[in-house]
């Protein structure tokens, strides 16, 4: 039985960074494609089959910021692939702007559910069983969507402000 050993020599690699020269000139416009995506993934490839980075990575703190700048895979302006994304010290990642802007909007979406839920439910009570404490105004309130959902149903069978107080300590 024959073996070999493949043994990679040891680099040290410098990155050099030269002054421009002063009659450069830098466009104005934005880069046409800043993701340069087969680039990117071919680099990527190489160095991850070299053994110097995995896709869960982290590659550096930054301990004044708080936090760690690592490569994720995932999809951005429809491009799936390996991307530069910040996490904070708990390990949770940092949403860009858009994802952001989409979290706004969700959130926003739900509380519009929400606020649909209990005006029908109050105007249900109010036709059901009369005015409303403002007292149990507030724990309706405080209700989950789920809760409001089957308050919606249970108070079919209302006759009075004693049926919703005991259904509200009961759930």
């Amino acid at each position: 039985m024959i073996q070999s050993q493949l043994t990679l020599p040891k680099v040290s690699y410098t990155v050099e960074w030269k002054k421009l020269p002063d009659d450069f000139h830098l466009p104005d416009e934005p880069v046409e494609n800043i993701y340069h995506p087969l680039l990117a993934s071919a680099l990527r490839e190489i160095l991850e089959l070299a053994g110097f980075i995995t896709s869960s990575m982290l590659f550096d703190w930054i301990a004044t910021m708080g936090l760690y700048l690592g490569v994720w895979y995932g999809t951005k302006a429809e491009i799936i692939c390996y991307w530069l994304r910040w996490w904070d010290e708990s390990g949770t990642l940092l949403p860009w702007g858009v994802e952001r802007v989409e979290q706004s909007l969700q959130e926003g979406v739900q509380q519009g559910i929400m606020q649909e839920k209990l005006a029908m439910i109050n105007r249900l009570l109010i036709r059901r069983i009369g005015g409303i404490t403002p007292d149990v105004q507030s724990r309706i309130n405080g209700l989950s969507a789920t809760a409001l959902d089957e308050l919606s149903e249970a108070l079919l069978d209302f006759t009075d402000m004693t049926d919703l107080v005991n259904w509200i300590e009961q759930y």
